[in-house]
């Protein structure tokens, strides 16, 4: 069984699934680069002819060229999994190409990347936040006042972005027509997310929606969801960052006595067992409506309890604000498999090649061990053995790293691994984050104690401004 991995970078991602798909499954791998991936990875200065060949030798040719490519890699080619969110159209393209679609793979549709599609295809489908495409300030500046913006802000506010992109780059939190007019002029004219030598030439303004934010990881295998986590998560405004990540916490219904009040959360609070039902079929609903019929998805939801309490599911209020047909974009693998006893990637590959992972005999060469699951075996909502979160380390000043100091950070009793990345060590140059993609590490938590968790979570918090010493440059009060 032949699968193909586009834009496999990611030792937690793309490596993982690469490695697992041939130790479990005996699949053979065949590694590609999406256009887009493969023009920057050109673009790169002084390239050896040895390197431009690697590269080169990663990409797909188009047309009657295509059918002589897929018999040359010697095995039939029965699955496509894509790692970046810029290669989603491209392995749509190439899935219909290769005849995969709609079968073993998501047909193509635009909506399912681009935000403002996405709004129009499902509309009268779920609740969406107010959203309008707008080509100019003033337009921007008209339909936000519309949404209750004023000048000053005494008003509602807005949310201005990209219709393409990812980890909240250029996506602004506006409360007044000053700054929607400074966030549209940063967009407009911009680099386009995903497409070489494009610029921005609109922007999404989007009603705030106040509430809970939501993370549902799912993966689909001919339109059967298996919700594989939920995530609720923590932001923060800085200087800067309107949306920066602070917490991604596993929610949930838990293995646990339900008077034990330390792990397992009660039925009336927002992080309870009504609401994340409520959320698990809401994304079921919403995948089917989008056509997500294979493969992993990411999508993020706004949760309200208009009456303080929900004792019942007509008592959740939900907003979706968007899917993203992909993994979570962060090394969320080691944290499910100690709280939920499985992750994501795996449930992704046993629904791609579970039922067709053969030896050359025409048997099946899958290898399973004690905690491994068939697609059948794996539940279709997660439950909690444990509490568990992923903190995102945030660079709070500028300059040259002289010193890396976390403190009594890894000391902490809920604290499974800390990572801080290369980029973010001594001597580098380094400058505040202001977005996910500007994260600088993270650190799993994992605990069976609420409680124990959010109070070592506080003291990360605490010791975040004081990790980086710079030789120049000040924290940020």
């Amino acid at each position: 069984s032949g699968l193909i991995l586009v834009d496999s970078f990611s030792p937690y991602h793309g490596h993982y699934l690469s490695s697992a798909a041939l130790e479990k499954y005996n699949a053979t791998i065949i590694n590609v680069y999406s256009p887009y991936v493969q023009s920057i990875l050109m673009s790169q200065p002084n390239l050896t002819d040895d390197e431009i060949s690697k590269i080169e030798a990663h990409g797909i040719p188009t047309g009657p060229s295509l059918t002589d490519w897929s018999t040359k890699c010697g095995v039939e080619i029965t699955s496509i999994i894509c790692e970046s969110d810029s290669g989603l159209r491209f392995t749509e393209l190439l899935a219909s190409s290769l005849n995969l679609s709609p079968e073993r793979s998501n047909d193509v549709g635009e909506w399912r990347r681009d935000k403002a599609l996405m709004h129009d295809y499902l509309h009268g489908t779920v609740k969406m936040p107010k959203t309008r495409l707008c080509r100019n300030e003033e337009e921007a500046v008209s339909f936000a006042v519309q949404l209750g913006v004023d000048e000053f802000g005494g008003g509602e506010s807005v949310v201005v972005k990209p219709k393409r992109g990812v980890a909240s780059g250029d996506v602004y939190k506006c409360s007044t027509t000053a700054k929607i007019i400074e966030s549209v002029s940063r967009i407009i004219g911009s680099s386009k997310f995903g497409e070489e030598g494009a610029v921005v030439e609109d922007v999404l303004v989007q009603e705030f929606v106040e509430g809970a934010e939501f993370a549902v990881d799912a993966v689909s295998r001919s339109g059967e969801v298996k919700i594989c986590a939920v995530w609720r998560y923590t932001k923060r405004e800085v200087p800067g960052g309107d949306f920066v990540y602070c917490k991604t916490e596993l929610v949930g219904e838990c293995f646990s006595d339900p008077e034990d009040d330390k792990l397992c959360p009660a039925v009336d609070d927002v992080d309870g067992v009504i609401v994340f039902e409520t959320l698990c079929d809401f994304v079921e609903e919403t995948l089917h409506n989008a056509g997500v019929e294979w493969g992993m998805s990411h999508t993020e939801i706004m949760v309200n309890l208009p009456t303080g309490r929900a004792t019942r599911k007509a008592d959740v209020d939900l907003t979706l604000i968007e899917i993203n047909c992909r993994q979570h974009n962060t090394d969320f693998a080691p944290v499910t498999e100690a709280c939920v006893g499985y992750n994501k990637l795996d449930v992704c590959l046993e629904a791609y090649l579970g039922d067709c992972a053969e030896d050359g005999n025409g048997g099946v060469h899958r290898q399973y061990d004690d905690t491994d699951m068939t697609w059948d075996m794996v539940p279709r909502r997660p439950r909690l053995f444990a509490r568990g979160a992923i903190v995102h380390l945030q660079c709070n000043v500028e300059g040259v790293v002289k010193k890396v100091d976390l403190g009594c950070i890894p000391d902490l009793d809920s604290v499974v691994k800390v990572e801080v990345y290369n980029d973010f060590k001594k001597g580098c140059y380094v400058t505040r984050t202001k977005t996910m993609a500007e994260d600088a590490g993270w650190i799993h938590l994992v605990a069976d104690d609420q409680v124990k968790m959010e109070k070592d979570y506080e003291k990360i918090m605490e010791q975040m401004d004081n990790i980086w010493e710079i030789e120049e440059g000040e924290n940020i009060d």
